[in-house]
C-alpha cells in the first residue's frame, strides 16, 4: 500500500515532466516514421538541404586551412566533399553518385559566392573606417 502512494505521489509531482516525455517520444517515434516512409531520392535531398545550411561553414575551414597555397581549389572542393560524405553516410548509398556530387557543386559555388561577397564588405568596411580614422 505503502508503495502504491508514493508512486501516486510521485505521479502527482511530476506529471508535468512525464507528460512533456511522452510528447517528446512520440514526436520522436512520428519523425521516425515519416523519414523511413521516404524514398531514397526524397531522404538524399532531405541531406542536401541541410548540408547547404552547414557548406559555408565547411567552406571556410577548408578555406583557412589551405589559405597559404594557390591553385588548391580542387584540394579545398575535395576536402568538402570528403566530410559531407563522412558526417553523412547514407549519400554513400545513393546509386547516383553524379546527381550528388553536381548537388554539391551547386552548394559550394553559391557558398563560394557569398563567401567572397562577405570578404568584400569586409575589406569596404575597413578600408572606409582606415580613411575617415
Amino acid at each position: 500500500m505503502q508503495s502504491i502512494i508514493k508512486l501516486l505521489t510521485y505521479l502527482e509531482q511530476n506529471w508535468t515532466f512525464i507528460l512533456i516525455l511522452i510528447s517528446f517520444g512520440v514526436s520522436i517515434y512520428k519523425l521516425y516514421l515519416k523519414w523511413d516512409k521516404m524514398s531514397k531520392q526524397e531522404k538524399i535531398d532531405q541531406i542536401i538541404i541541410i548540408v547547404s545550411e552547414t557548406i559555408l561553414e565547411k567552406l571556410a575551414c577548408a578555406e583557412e586551412d589551405w589559405n597559404t597555397y594557390k591553385k588548391t581549389g580542387s584540394i579545398k572542393r575535395s576536402k568538402v566533399i570528403n566530410q559531407i560524405y563522412e558526417q553523412y553516410p547514407i549519400l554513400k548509398e545513393y546509386t547516383d553518385q553524379e546527381y550528388i556530387i553536381n548537388k554539391i557543386d551547386e552548394l559550394i559555388d553559391l557558398g563560394l559566392k557569398d563567401i567572397e561577397k562577405t570578404i568584400k564588405e569586409i575589406k569596404e568596411k575597413q578600408a572606409a573606417e582606415q580613411a575617415s580614422g
